[in-house]
């Protein structure tokens, strides 16, 4: 098993707050594939349904954009 980790999803773990997350998102939407939607979900314990891909997107950003609204820097 030689698989390797997508650069871009490294590059959206790298951002430290959900409102920089959610725009990371908006601004790289035509390039996620079913695989990195999930990883990136998994990596904020989103759970994000079986639906089309441009659905689970939008449950992502929905998800992100209220964990933005009552994030603050007490526990980072």
């Amino acid at each position: 098993m030689n698989e390797t980790i997508n650069p871009l999803l490294l590059e959206y773990l790298d951002l430290k707050y959900f409102k920089d997350r959610a725009e990371w998102v908006r601004k790289h939407r035509e390039e996620l594939d079913e695989r990195l939607l999930s990883d990136m979900a998994m990596a904020n314990d989103i759970v994000i349904e079986e639906n089309p891909i441009f659905d689970k997107c939008e449950q992502l950003l929905k998800c992100l954009d209220m964990q933005a609204k009552y994030e603050t820097d007490r526990f980072r």
